[in-house]
This record gives C-alpha cells, sequence and structure tokens, in this order.
C-alpha cells in the first residue's frame, strides 16, 4: 500500500509540473503587437507590428487584432480611428480566440497613457463580437459612436455564442440605439458570463422610440458588471430582459455602479434599473440617483431578485417598484430617500422586505420589518457625496447579508456593531 501511495503522489506531482510547464509554455510564447496611424498595413505585416517603432506598425485595427493568438497582446497607439477596417468585427475580420484567464487571454488595449478612440461607420458597433470566441480582453478604448445609425448602431455587441469577455475601462458614448449589448448565446440559459469593470456608458439613444437608447441591453445570464458609471442614456441605464425564454437573463450582478440621469425620452417610463425574466440577479451597493422617471424596477417574470445595500436618491417619479414578478423579490439594506414615491409593492406577492431606510408613508408596501425613517445623514447629497455621516440613521442599523461582504468602495463589511444601511459602510480615512 505504501508503493501504491508513492506511485499516486509521483503521478500528481508530474501531472502538476506538466501543467505548469504548458501555461510557462503558453505565456514564453505569447507575443506583443501594435498598431499606429504612423503605421501601414502594407508593406508592413504582423511580423513588422511586433516592432516598437511606429513606422514599422500596422495601421488598422482589424488587421492588427487578426495577428493575435491565445495569449497575445495588442496594443494601439492613440488617435482617432474612423472607417470601416477600425472596428473590432468578428463576422467580416478574423478575431482568434483565447482559452483561459491564465494565461491564456487575448488583450487588446489602448497604449498606456495615450487615448485611443474608435468611431466606427453607421450601422456598426465598435467592437461586435458574433462568433463563438471567448477569453477576450478589452482594455482602455473610447468607442464614440457619433457617425451610428440604424439597428445594428450599438458601441459594443456580443452575440452567437460570444462568451468570457472582458471589458475594462472602456467608454461608450453617442450611439443612436444602445450602449452595450449581451444578446442571445445560441440556447436560453446558456451563460456568457462577461466582465465588466470601471466603464463609463453615456448618451446613447436618440429619438423618441421606447426601446431605444439603454446604457446596458443584457439579455444574458452571469454577467458582472462593477465600478462603473452609467447616466445620460435616452431609455434605462440597465434593461435586463429576455421575455423569449424564462430565467435565461439570471444570475447578474450589477454591483458598485453609479447610475444616475437615464430616461432622457420623457416619455416612457424608463428606469436606472429594471429586472425581468430572470432569476438570481443581484443588484448591490450601487448610487442609484436623479434619474428622470425611476430607481429600480422588479418587472414581469422576475423571480428572486436581490435588491441589497443601495442608495436611491431623487429620481423623479418611483424609487423602487415591484410588479408582475414571479417571485416575490428581497428588498433590504437600502437607503431610499427623497424620491418621488418610496418603495412600491404593486405585484401580487409579498416581497421579502426589510432594514431600508425610508419614510413609507404608502399603505401598499409589506416592507416594515427593520424600516428606519430617521434621515439618513448624507455628507453632501447635492453634490452626489452619498456617504453617510456618523450621526446617520443608516448606521449598524442593517443586516448581515453574505452577497454584499464590502461596500461601494470596497470598505469590508460591518465596522461597527453591524452593517451600515447604503451603499457605504461608514469609516474612518480611506479605504
Amino acid at each position: 500500500m505504501k508503493t501504491i501511495r508513492i506511485r499516486a503522489r509521483l503521478l500528481r506531482c508530474l501531472s502538476m509540473s506538466l501543467l505548469f510547464l504548458s501555461l510557462f509554455a503558453v505565456q514564453a510564447m505569447a507575443e506583443t503587437y501594435y498598431v499606429s496611424q504612423l503605421g501601414n498595413d502594407s508593406p508592413n505585416n504582423c511580423n513588422s507590428a511586433k516592432s516598437t517603432t511606429q513606422t514599422n506598425q500596422l495601421l488598422t485595427i482589424s488587421k492588427g487584432v487578426a495577428c493575435l493568438s491565445a495569449g497575445d497582446t495588442l496594443y494601439i497607439h492613440g488617435g482617432t480611428y474612423t472607417g470601416p477596417d477600425n472596428v473590432v468585427d468578428s463576422s467580416a475580420f478574423t478575431v482568434n480566440t483565447g482559452t483561459n484567464w491564465s494565461f491564456g487571454a487575448i488583450t487588446i488595449a489602448g497604449y498606456p497613457s495615450e487615448t485611443v478612440i474608435i468611431q466606427p461607420p453607421a450601422n456598426n458597433a465598435g467592437i461586435g463580437l458574433n462568433t463563438a470566441v471567448e477569453y477576450l480582453i478589452f482594455k482602455d478604448l473610447v468607442i464614440d459612436a457619433v457617425n451610428s445609425s440604424g439597428n445594428d448602431a450599438q458601441g459594443i455587441y456580443t452575440s452567437d455564442g460570444a462568451n468570457h469577455i472582458r471589458f475594462v475601462r472602456i467608454e461608450v458614448k453617442n450611439s443612436s440605439n444602445f450602449g452595450i449589448v449581451f444578446s442571445d448565446s445560441g440556447a436560453d440559459g446558456v451563460p456568457t458570463n462577461h466582465e465588466v469593470y470601471d466603464c463609463l456608458v453615456h448618451d446613447n439613444g436618440s429619438g423618441t422610440a421606447s426601446t431605444n437608447g439603454h446604457g446596458f441591453y443584457i439579455t444574458t445570464s452571469g454577467n458582472r458588471i462593477e465600478g462603473c458609471e452609467i447616466y445620460g442614456n435616452l431609455g434605462y441605464g440597465f434593461h435586463i430582459y429576455n421575455e423569449t425564454g424564462e430565467r435565461d437573463v439570471s444570475n447578474n450582478v450589477i454591483t458598485k455602479n453609479r447610475i444616475h440621469g437615464n430616461g432622457r425620452n420623457t416619455s416612457t417610463a424608463s428606469f436606472g434599473i429594471v429586472l425581468a425574466w430572470g432569476d438570481g440577479n443581484l443588484v448591490s451597493n450601487n448610487l442609484i440617483y436623479n434619474n428622470i422617471y425611476g430607481g429600480i424596477q422588479v418587472y414581469t417574470g422576475s423571480t428572486n431578485a436581490m435588491i441589497y445595500n443601495n442608495t436611491v436618491y431623487g429620481n423623479g417619479v418611483r424609487s423602487i417598484v415591484m410588479q408582475h414578478y414571479d417571485g416575490p423579490p428581497s428588498i433590504k439594506n437600502n437607503i431610499v430617500w427623497n424620491n418621488g414615491d418610496d418603495i412600491n409593492n404593486l405585484g401580487q406577492g409579498t416581497p421579502v422586505c426589510s432594514n431600508n431606510v425610508t419614510l413609507e408613508t404608502d399603505d401598499d408596501l409589506d416592507c416594515d420589518s427593520g424600516r428606519v425613517t430617521a434621515d439618513p445623514s448624507f455628507v453632501n447629497a447635492a453634490a452626489n457625496d452619498f456617504q453617510i455621516k456618523l450621526i446617520s440613521s443608516a448606521r449598524n442599523a442593517g443586516l448581515a447579508l453574505t452577497e454584499v461582504p464590502d461596500d461601494f468602495e470596497g470598505v469590508t463589511r460591518p465596522r461597527g456593531a453591524s452593517y451600515d444601511i447604503g451603499a457605504y459602510e461608514w469609516h474612518l480615512g480611506p479605504p
């Protein structure tokens, strides 16, 4: 038996060694390519595009992207890139796939400290992924869809099997249609698992169509949007919604975002966030303020929505409204203050509501448990600083929630005897 155990250990050690060697080999083979407006697509090629001399590099983004394999990086030098060859479009150009997050991702990024603006032509997305590519990272790019028009004029669009795409510090603006769209991946319930961090999505949508101009339009599952600012869009800030198949827009996480000034189309009731036809979507630690119509809408077909530790302030008509849901949502630890009305339950079930700061002046709310009605005492709400003061009624008045281990700034919860209510945990000093 001892010999068998020794052999088993040796086999495990050998397997781990081979794994590390293979990962090291992928990392060692990774290449870095460059695109520059001083470059040329011919006679320059992928080999010369490895040079740090800009005149040796490629001229167009599509040519640079075509050079990439798993683990490779493309840096795009600063400038404004226009025309049909200066987009990332997997249905029109070569876009190879990554293999994993460890060493096999493909990175397409703006060159450090330089501003890269992509202005797609009419009826084109700046980044369009319509094939089964995965493990791609986009960083430090501006998608300015100022020339956009037509139904395909999204800033960013993914569909048809694209999954595990990460967007970091991307600005998406001026699309005539939607800012960012994560669409069906070919089968109901198949998650796309996209990640969006520290992005700006603003001023998208034109005209008056009620279905136009959302910052995010998400019809897939397993996505995470964190640390972004979503503002000034014609429609909803987040439209998380798929009526074509129940619960295929599930397990999305919307956390630590600023969502404000959305719903410019005042002829429709657009919210900062709507959750519909999905299960287990989490909205936590967001600042949702000054949207033209409303803050959060839990809507048709939604089940088990979790609305935790948000600050909902100054929204014009509605704060948090629940209607036509299939399963009652949980509304916990939210500051809901100075909105057109307080929390409203217009659905047929009884939501799990507790420990919210709200005046709660209506009769149909079912949100009395642990309710706090005293002023939350923001640092400076007029300047959109929703941190709470030492004297705040929200301090130590919340429930411990495993889904919310920290606050809007990453401060660990709790700092006092129990959780604070709202997006911020009161603390001394920097986070």
